[in-house]
């Protein structure tokens, strides 16, 4: 197993423990991960506030329309 695969999986274990199955919750880690790493056009604090609340920002370049998306 690799060293990215142990680091997901550790960090899915809080969701999973709220009610998450750990399909959906290692998804959400790799999202919020895609989400604070890279530019969607919105600044960290849209970003933190929106992860912070369940959902992120649908960026310009994911090839949907603008505004929010629920994973």
């Amino acid at each position: 197993m690799g060293i990215k695969k142990l680091v997901v999986n550790a960090l899915a274990l809080g969701p999973t423990s709220r009610g998450f199955t750990g399909g959906e919750a290692r998804r959400w880690v790799r999202e919020v991960y895609r989400h604070k790493t890279r530019n969607y056009g919105f600044s960290r604090k849209e970003t933190n506030w929106a992860i912070k609340r369940g959902f992120m920002r649908a960026g310009p370049d994911r090839g949907k329309l603008p505004g929010l998306y629920f994973g």
